[in-house]
Formats: structure tokens, C-alpha cells, sequence
């Protein structure tokens, strides 16, 4: 019997036409007064790491979560999140790809967000798209509150591929069977795996990578 085809999106720059993570940390961060006093450290920091040549987007995105989400309740965040999810998909979505996902649920498709966000609110874009599983960056909880750290890893590049790869083997899934949505280069991995790609709004670098590896590919605006 053939196997059921799979779709896996990208969320920032994919489904949502902005960057969900830094929507996210400006709204907490605004919403939790407390924590203003901490606005010149989070500039500093925000341009140390940007302008080092060694510079890695995950020490950035560990700087935000242990300045606005550290110690943050539990509860607080879970509200908010779900608002955000629902006002981003409203304003913010790419109405193509949102297009997309309504067909293939219809026809019965296996949906998967996979997405270097944080999973607080990746969960409620999900849910709302009514997509069958997310794999995302997994944030640290203790005694109810966020400790600002990964629980596991931040789930971008190989990593991402490594989570998607793990899932497809536990459902007994074939890469072969795998249509990839994504805008960005960091997801050459899974490009590279993937039976079908489109690149949404692609970046750039992400179109010389894939002109480069003479890979195919089909462009959502």
C-alpha cells in the first residue's frame, strides 16, 4: 500500500511571514515591567553578539530567554502564548501556505510544524491549523516557572533534521514521502532529504545553496 504523503512547514518566515521569536520575547518583555530596568543590558548584549564574527544565533535566542522568560510563571506564559498564536496567524500569516495546509488536511495528509520556535507557542499554531504534530525548541520548566534555558537543544539546522529523521523513523515514515516548506538556508538538511521542497519567500542564500547542490525546487511568494 502506498504510503501517506508529508508535509512538514517551517514556522517563521513559512507559515508566519515574520520572526514569531522576537515578536514573542518584545511581547512578554513589555507585559512584565519588572524586568525594564534590564532593557540596556539586553541592547548590549543584543550587539555584542551581533557584530562577533563568531556570532551564533542560538546565544542570542539563550540571552532573550534568560532576560524576559527566566523565572517567568508558567501559567502567565501559556496564556499569553495562545493569544499570540492566534492574533499572529490573523495578521501575520502567509495566506498561501495557510491555503496549503486547508487543502491538505483535506485530502488527509500527515502535517508537521517543524520549527526552531519555542514550543509554548508553536503548540497553539498547531492547534489552530490543526496540524498533527509540531517539533520545535523545547523550553526548561521547574517548580512552574521557566528557568530561561532548552530543555534539549535549540531546533534549528542539523538538529532540526535530527528530531524530524527521529520522528519519521519512530512512525516507520520515509524521507521519500516528505514535501518540505521553508524560506530559510539553515534548513538545508532537511531541503536535501526531502522528496519535494518549495522555498517560501526564500532568502538568498537559501537559493544559491539549492542552485549549488542542483536540487529542485518550486517558489511560494
Amino acid at each position: 500500500m502506498k504510503n501517506k504523503k508529508i508535509a512538514i512547514f517551517d514556522l517563521d518566515g513559512t507559515i508566519d511571514k515574520g520572526d514569531t521569536f522576537l515578536a514573542f520575547m518584545i511581547r512578554i518583555f513589555f507585559k512584565s515591567p519588572k524586568r525594564w530596568f534590564k532593557l540596556p543590558n539586553l541592547i548590549f548584549g543584543y550587539f555584542t553578539y551581533i557584530i562577533n564574527p563568531n556570532f551564533v544565533r542560538t546565544d542570542l535566542k539563550l540571552l532573550f530567554l534568560k532576560t524576559i522568560l527566566k523565572n517567568q510563571n508558567e501559567k502567565f506564559i501559556d496564556s499569553e502564548a495562545k493569544s499570540f498564536a492566534k492574533e499572529r496567524l490573523e495578521s501575520f500569516s502567509n495566506k498561501n501556505i495557510l491555503k496549503t495546509i486547508l487543502e491538505y488536511n483535506k485530502e488527509g495528509t500527515l502535517l508537521i510544524i517543524a520549527s526552531g520556535s519555542l514550543d509554548v507557542y508553536v503548540k497553539y499554531f498547531a492547534e489552530l491549523l490543526k496540524i498533527n504534530k509540531f517539533i520545535c525548541t523545547e523550553l526548561e520548566i521547574k517548580s512552574m516557572k521557566f528557568t530561561g534555558f532548552f530543555k534539549n537543544d535549540n531546533c534549528v539546522g542539523k538538529k532540526k533534521y535530527d528530531l524530524i529523521n527521529q520522528h519519521l523513523k519512530d512512525k516507520k515514515k520515509l524521507w521519500e514521502d516528505v514535501v518540505f516548506f521553508s524560506d530559510h538556508h539553515s534548513d538545508l538538511p532537511v531541503f536535501i532529504a526531502s522528496k519535494k521542497i518549495y522555498a517560501v519567500r526564500p532568502t538568498k542564500k537559501l537559493l544559491e545553496l539549492l542552485k549549488i547542490r542542483k536540487i529542485c525546487f518550486t517558489i511560494i511568494k
